[in-house]
């Protein structure tokens, strides 16, 4: 909890290498494993202060210790990838692994999202106009995991999750 805040802290006082050390040498000098929230906050400390290509080498890191990312996580790291056209790619890698959709399938979401964040994802690809390479096979990996997806007109749809939550457009 306390190197959560730490780490918050110095994000937002953009002193991002402090931030980092402190989670490299608290946990072997205090002797306990990073959690996903302290994870998390490192990578939102990132992307405040727009880098967000080190926040997605962390959640790499991350990926590789023993410590699985949440919800949070991979919200976090969506939105910061949809701050930049060029990390669109990205949001959508995330998207599927989350999901446990197209290459990163699995028995089931690790993180299922909400629809809210699925939406922003398409609504970005829209706007960016990367339908045809990004939008659309998003849209079938999701339909073949059982989430449905109904267009509206040419730029908007609506997703239905099965687990729960409700139709919304886009």
């Amino acid at each position: 909890f306390m190197l959560s805040i730490l780490v918050k802290l110095y994000g937002r006082f953009g002193d991002l290498d402090r931030a980092f050390k402190v989670v490299e040498t608290y946990p072997a000098k205090y002797g306990f494993e990073l959690n996903a929230t302290v994870y998390t906050c490192l990578m939102s400390s990132c992307i405040l202060n727009d880098y967000v290509e080190r926040a997605l080498k962390l959640f790499e890191k991350m990926k590789r210790s023993k410590c699985s990312p949440d919800v949070k996580t991979y919200v976090t790291l969506i939105n910061g990838c949809l701050k930049k056209e060029k990390l669109l790619t990205e949001a959508v890698k995330l998207v599927d692994d989350a999901m446990g959709l197209g290459e990163a399938r699995c028995s089931g979401p690790k993180a299922p999202l909400e629809h809210e964040t699925i939406e922003g994802v398409l609504s970005a690809i829209t706007r960016c106009r990367k339908s045809p390479e990004l939008g659309v096979p998003l849209m079938e990996r999701l339909r073949k995991a059982g989430i449905e997806v109904f267009l509206f007109g040419s730029s908007s749809a609506s997703l239905r999750l099965p687990f729960g939550t409700s139709s919304a457009p886009l």
